[in-house]
């Protein structure tokens, strides 16, 4: 599936209030690409309605039981303490991230578009709630990524 993720991205966002941002619009833009050393890679810039912006380098890295890892740094400046940890199921990849602040499920679902989801539970919390929506056209493509179905 990481394969099919391969190019330039860009969309239309919705991020709920959260204790890391205000409520609002923005847009996303990011290139997912394969590193030599065997990871792929995610460079994205978020513009917000307001002028700001967010950034964040993110590693993806395929386990050998099937098991994908992601590793992301940030302008939120917090250092992944562990890998966010999910699989493929179906057309969707949903990776689970637990920290000290909470948790943070990231869902990734390609269909016409790409279409990307993050909930999050604050601290004790079991309830998740909507951080970010977003919905991503492929500007440009790697030269060997898949179509899209």
């Amino acid at each position: 599936m990481l394969e099919r993720l391969s190019g330039s991205w860009s969309g239309s966002e919705i991020m709920f209030d959260s204790p890391w941002s205000a409520a609002g619009t923005a847009s996303g833009q990011f290139s997912f690409s394969h590193s030599p050393v065997g990871v792929w890679l995610r460079e994205y810039r978020q513009q917000r309605a307001d002028g700001s912006e967010f950034l964040a380098h993110e590693v993806y890295q395929q386990q050998s039981n099937g098991e994908i890892w992601l590793f992301g740094f940030d302008t939120f400046g917090f250092a992944p303490l562990e890998p966010a940890r999910g699989r493929l199921d179906g057309n969707t990849l949903t990776l689970l991230k637990a920290t000290p602040r909470g948790q943070a499920r990231h869902c990734w679902t390609i269909a016409d578009a790409l279409d990307y989801r993050v909930d999050i539970s604050v601290q004790d919390s079991a309830e998740f709630l909507p951080f970010l929506q977003a919905s991503y056209r492929r500007e440009t493509a790697s030269p060997s990524a898949p179509p899209l179905s």
